[in-house]
């Protein structure tokens, strides 16, 4: 009987705290894991389009990033290579989006765009899908053009 009470217990414990992937959580679920400090720790992204992880380590173009989630919908950014402090807005949303099979799913974004109040010409903007979120760590995709070339941009942070 204490080792079914264990066991129980176990398995709550373990589902409450995995990461979920966004797309499972409501909306407002996902907004509320979202909300606090995040510190990028990793960022690897994949010129060869295939969206593998690993193939580049470009961490040291984002270290030590802080992004600020406020409940009202507004962000700050810190860029402390550059000592910028960026603001700006966020949004959570799903839309329907097609796989490299041409197949039809219903994924959930998050969309944020900060900019220097000292120069509005200096800014970040990302759109960030296949999130994996629990109460201290975040992974992140996105999947963006240069130079005509498709490159998958694979970000892991973690909550202050």
């Amino acid at each position: 009987q204490m080792y079914r009470f264990l066991f129980v217990g176990l398995i709550v414990l373990l589902a409450t705290s995995c990461k979920r992937n966004l797309d499972s959580l409501s909306i407002n679920e996902a907004e509320s894991r979202l909300i606090g400090k995040w510190t990028i720790t990793q960022v690897k992204n994949n010129v060869r389009g295939d969206g593998k992880w690993g193939r580049n380590d470009v961490t040291g173009n984002y270290r030590n990033w802080e992004i600020s989630f406020n409940a009202d919908r507004t962000l700050e950014i810190y860029v402390p290579d550059e000592n910028l402090n960026l603001v700006g807005d966020w949004e959570v949303f799903e839309d329907w989006s097609t796989d490299s099979d041409g197949d039809t799913e219903w994924n959930t974004f998050l969309s944020f765009y900060a900019y220097d109040p000292q120069n509005p010409e200096v800014w970040r903007q990302f759109l960030w899908e296949e999130m994996r979120i629990s109460n201290s760590e975040m992974r992140a995709e996105e999947e963006t053009t240069i130079d005509g070339e498709r490159v998958f941009y694979f970000f892991q942070l973690t909550k202050n």
